[in-house]
């Protein structure tokens, strides 16, 4: 689809939650480079540890205990491993039940499966984006005050993504944020960690944030349990890109180099500080 009537058909597409702006800075710290982003369709997903919100990257995780009997213990090791023989099934379910009845191993199991929960979450990462293509603020804080860049993706083009380690790659769209007053809350059970999907309750943990940062208008893919990295998008995907505002000359010029050595060329856009109000207005180039 032509993007180069105007700056109007990318914002109703954001509106409409077809397109995603991501902002960047130009920083010799950040991992993806330009050219790696334009010419080789990567981008980099951060540790969930290392957001911006000083409330991200540390849910409360809280035990719950369970009252388990013999039978809810039997259950577990059927789902975990139905091919097991029934002599050893029932030495593992015997030692494990009359474990979690002590009070003191009981307390290391807790130990040991909120650490499961805690290195899950930590060893998650995220690729945020935002509606906000127009507000200062955003690419004041996000691309070094308006000095850096955005990309504008389409994600009718879903992304092939391994959402959960130990999984293969699915067709993924990134999920709006719930922004909220009370931090998230993991609730941690025997009987939940030793499921086939312990991971929902990291999941939801993600995707919420402070309401401090509402205006945000935040929305996120993400990998649980998969590290930071670089990740494949398809190229096809990566439909415009907008200049910060206060870009220098020798950046903007490096983009529009890295534009023009793609096949599949793209729009930029120039942004500018509109002086009769606080938003951005945008030229095409």
């Amino acid at each position: 689809m032509s993007l180069e009537n105007g700056i109007e058909q990318i914002a109703k597409k954001i509106s409409d939650g077809e397109f995603y702006l991501r902002i960047r800075p130009f920083l010799a710290e950040v991992p993806a480079q330009e050219s790696q982003i334009l010419l080789e369709s990567k981008i980099y997903f951060g540790p969930v540890l290392g957001m911006d919100d000083p409330s991200e990257g540390r849910p409360a995780f809280l035990w719950v205990d369970e009252d388990l009997s013999r039978q809810d213990f039997l259950t577990m090791s059927i789902n975990a491993d139905p091919f097991l023989s029934a002599a050893r099934r029932k030495v593992l379910v015997d030692r494990a039940y009359l474990a979690y009845r002590d009070p003191t191993s009981r307390a290391v199991i807790a130990e040991r499966c909120i650490d499961q929960y805690r290195a899950m979450y930590a060893g998650s990462s995220i690729a945020c984006f935002t509606e906000n293509f127009d507000q200062q603020r955003m690419w004041a804080q996000y691309s070094n005050k308006g000095s850096g860049y955005g990309l504008v993706f389409d994600f009718n083009v879903a992304w092939p993504l391994q959402s959960l380690v130990g999984h293969p790659k699915i067709p993924s769209v990134p999920f709006q944020i719930k922004y909220v007053e009370k931090r998230p809350e993991i609730a941690v059970t025997f009987s939940r960690s030793k499921s086939a999907d312990p991971w929902l309750e990291v999941e939801s943990a993600i995707l919420t944030k402070s309401s401090e940062w509402i205006d945000q208008k935040e929305s996120r893919l993400f990998r649980i349990g998969v590290p930071a990295g670089l990740v494949d998008f398809p190229k096809a995907s990566l439909v415009a890109i907008i200049l910060g505002h206060s870009i220098s000359e020798e950046n903007r010029a490096k983009i529009i180099d890295l534009r023009d050595l793609r096949q599949q060329k793209i729009p930029i856009y120039q942004s500018v500080v509109d002086l009769l109000s606080y938003k951005l207005r945008f030229t095409l180039l």
